[in-house]
C-alpha cells in the first residue's frame, strides 16, 4: 500500500501456498519524505521495530532495531560518523558503530558487543 505521496506505508508477504504472511511491515516518514519507523510482524509472533534519525545534512545519524523475543528484547543500535563526500555531497565513506545488546523484562541489561565497521561505496553518475 502507498499514500498519496507514492510512499511505501504497508507491506504484507505471505509465501505461494499459505494464508499466514511472512512478513507485515508499516513505514512511517518524516514531513521531508525519509524513513523513520519500520514495523513489522514476523511469521504472526516476532515483532521488530527499526527507528532511524538523520542529521541536518539528512544523512543517516542513528538505527535502533528492537528484535522483541518473548522473555526479551535484543537491540542493535547503529551510529554513523561521515568520513568523506563526493563532489555532490554524497558520502562515499562512513563509519558504523554497532552496540548489540539484550533487555530483559525484569529490568537487566546483558551487553553483548560493540563493533566498529568502516563502509565505502562508488557511486556512478550517468
Amino acid at each position: 500500500e502507498r499514500n498519496e505521496k507514492n510512499e511505501m506505508v504497508k507491506y504484507v508477504a505471505v509465501p505461494e501456498g499459505s494464508d499466514m504472511p511472512y512478513v507485515e511491515a508499516k513505514y512511517v516518514y518524516d514531513e521531508n519524505g525519509y524513513m523513520t519507523e519500520i514495523e513489522a510482524l514476523w511469521y504472526g509472533e516476532s515483532y521488530t521495530t527499526e527507528k532511524i534519525t538523520y542529521n541536518e545534512e539528512n544523512n543517516r545519524e542513528k538505527t535502533v532495531v528492537e528484535y522483541n523475543d518473548y522473555d526479551m528484547v535484543e537491540v542493535d543500535e547503529m551510529e554513523y560518523t561521515y568520513k568523506n563526500f563526493d563532489s555532490k555531497g554524497n558520502w562515499t565513506e562512513r563509519e558504523v558503530r554497532k552496540k548489540s545488546y539484550r533487555k530483559y523484562g525484569d529490568g537487566n541489561i546483558e551487553n553483548k558487543q560493540t563493533v566498529v565497521t568502516p563502509e565505502k561505496r562508488e557511486i556512478i553518475y550517468y
